[in-house]
C-alpha cells in the first residue's frame, strides 16, 4: 500500500485476536486503509479508491506467489441491462444479487445500466459475460 504512493507514512503491521480473522476457515487478513475522521485519509478514500484496491490486490497476489497482470487504465465492464425506468434496473440488480452477484446500477446518458463487474483485463470480463449468458442474461462487455 505504501509502494502504491497513496500513503507516505507506514503505520506498520498490527496483530490482535480479531474474531473476523480467528473464526474463518481460510487464510485471511484485515486491512485498515484509512480513517474517515482524518481529513487527508478521507480525501484518499474519496479520490484514490482504485489505487487502494490495486495495492491490496498486489499484496494478496504477492503473498500467494502469483504475478500481477493488471491491465492499463481501461476498464471492461460487464453490462446486463439498460433501462429508461430505474425500477426495472433495480429489479434486475436485485435478481442478480439473489443469485450471488454484486451488481451496481449506473446512470449513463439518461439510461440506468446494470453492471456486474469491471475488469482491467478483457479476458476476465469475457469469462463473467459468458457465465451470465449461459444463465440466460443478455450480458455484454463495454468499455
Amino acid at each position: 500500500i505504501i509502494a502504491s504512493g497513496a500513503y507516505t507514512v507506514n503505520r506498520g503491521t498490527k496483530t490482535a485476536d480479531f474474531a473476523v480473522l480467528r473464526l474463518t476457515n481460510m487464510p485471511a487478513a484485515l486491512v485498515e486503509l484509512a480513517f474517515i475522521t482524518n481529513a487527508q485519509d478521507a480525501d484518499i478514500l474519496r479520490n484514490r479508491q482504485n489505487d487502494l484496491a490495486v495495492a491490496v490486490s498486489k499484496g494478496i497476489l504477492n503473498y500467494l506467489g502469483i504475478p500481477y497482470q493488471g491491465g492499463g487504465s481501461t476498464l471492461y465492464k460487464v453490462q446486463v441491462g439498460a433501462f429508461s425506468v430505474k425500477a426495472n434496473a433495480d429489479n434486475l440488480a436485485n435478481e442478480l444479487k439473489a443469485k450471488g452477484y454484486s451488481p451496481i446500477v449506473v446512470t449513463v446518458g439518461g439510461l440506468y445500466k446494470v453492471q456486474v463487474g469491471a475488469f482491467s483485463v478483457r479476458a476476465n470480463a469475457d469469462v463473467l459475460a459468458n457465465e451470465l449468458r449461459a444463465k440466460g442474461y443478455d450480458a455484454i462487455v463495454v468499455v
